[in-house]
């Protein structure tokens, strides 16, 4: 079957997965970083599988996901492969790179049927063939402007694999984290590639926080919108947004909108519930 590699921000993992899903109905499958990644495994360790794999990719175009390292890297990094890729514009008036103004796209934020844009998307795909039936067919990219086998991607990507294998890098390590729920097995993990919420999220409520702490205690003591967990410089900076039961940290309560520095390792109350925050994990 058809490998499709699909690129996107953590902010549209909903919308991936929602995509995936019509994707698998059609015969195809799907290689994703939030899907695919093994807990505890760091991104640029698991992404050369994913695009070892993909034969096709899908960029999931935002302003959020066009700010991205990691999503610039595997766009390039495919262009650097010479596979093809198809371009879901979701957000209109995104400036699209001039590296990728050449590749098909299907804008998805002009037509709002979900269904009637998936097959608009599957025009620009090959028909789904099975494993034993590859060797037969020849999928052939599209034209691009520049498709260069030392593409800065792949050069980016390795620098940073060799980087986590032979020492410590802030820019990799340091984006990635881990809560550890007290009392429990449970590890989150999470690429801090821009702030997060953390809060309580409602299944009917359109505006849920990054991460959502609902599942892990039975007496809701965090608020909708508790925190906001981001780095600055490399380190960890925890902000109260309003929370109704407080935020804490070495058992002193924060002030709200105010942002503070915490260490890694750190053990964080938010109302009742206290979660260790491990950074570069």
């Amino acid at each position: 079957m058809t490998t499709l590699f699909i690129s996107h921000s953590s902010r549209d993992d909903e919308f991936v997965n929602h995509l995936a899903n019509h994707l698998h109905s059609a015969g195809y499958t799907t290689w994703i970083d939030h899907i695919n990644t093994p807990d505890g495994m760091l991104w640029a360790n698991i992404i050369q599988e994913g695009l070892e794999h993909g034969e096709y990719m899908i960029l999931v175009v935002t302003e959020h996901s066009l700010q991205s390292r990691h999503v610039r890297i595997e766009w390039q990094s495919f262009q650097g492969l010479v596979k093809p890729i198809i371009l879901i514009i979701l957000e209109d008036k995104v400036e699209i790179p001039t590296l990728l103004q050449d590749y098909p796209t299907v804008n998805w934020s002009l037509v709002t049927d979900f269904v009637n844009n998936v097959q608009a998307l599957l025009k620009y795909l090959p028909q789904p063939i099975a494993d034993e039936d590859k060797e037969k067919t020849a999928l052939r990219p599209p034209q691009t402007k520049q498709l260069n086998p030392n593409a800065t991607g792949l050069d980016e990507l390795q620098k940073m694999v060799s980087e986590i294998d032979g020492r410590t890098t802030q820019v990799s390590n340091s984006s990635d984290i881990t809560l550890k729920i007290s009392k429990s097995e449970v590890e989150i993990h999470y690429h801090l590639d821009r702030p997060m919420k953390i809060g309580r999220g409602s299944p009917h409520e359109v505006d849920k926080p990054d991460i959502d702490l609902n599942p892990y205690e039975s007496i809701k003591t965090v608020s909708r919108h508790h925190a906001q967990i981001e780095i600055k410089k490399g380190e960890l900076v925890l902000t109260d947004i309003g929370s109704s039961n407080g935020t804490f940290v070495d058992g002193k309560r924060l002030k709200r909108d105010v942002p503070t520095k915490i260490q890694n390792g750190t053990q964080v109350r938010f109302g009742a519930l206290i979660v260790q925050i491990n950074q570069g994990e």
